[in-house]
């Protein structure tokens, strides 16, 4: 949770409109106790970005069609999964210890 978070974590907040709440008000935390965030939205300005140590951008367009919030939902995705296999390449020997541990902790949410 962001509330454990200190300034050697990032947080890793992921919203293409930039103005979901309830992340801006994690982002908010985060940057309270000086953590590092990294935003996956929208190119568009928005309150994300503007707390955002880092951002990387998505271009889809996401409007009121179904297929538009499809196409940004996968881009998002798309970028979480190259930022996981980065992290692994970095410590291959530790990383299965640490999916394993991340997998325990997702269950926990389901």
């Amino acid at each position: 949770t962001v509330q454990a978070m200190s300034s050697d974590d990032l947080l890793l907040a992921i919203s293409y409109s930039g103005e979901r709440r309830e992340i801006n008000m994690a982002a908010g935390e985060a940057l309270r106790v000086g953590c590092k965030i990294l935003a996956i939205t929208g190119f568009s300005p928005n309150a994300l970005q503007q707390q955002a140590t880092h951002c990387l951008y998505t271009i889809a367009e996401e409007q009121a069609t179904r297929s538009a919030a499809i196409s940004s939902t996968s881009a998002q995705m798309m970028l979480t999964d190259l930022l996981f296999m980065g992290l692994v390449q970095q410590d291959l020997e530790r990383a299965p210890e640490r999916i394993r541990h991340s997998e325990a902790l997702v269950k926990k949410l389901v």
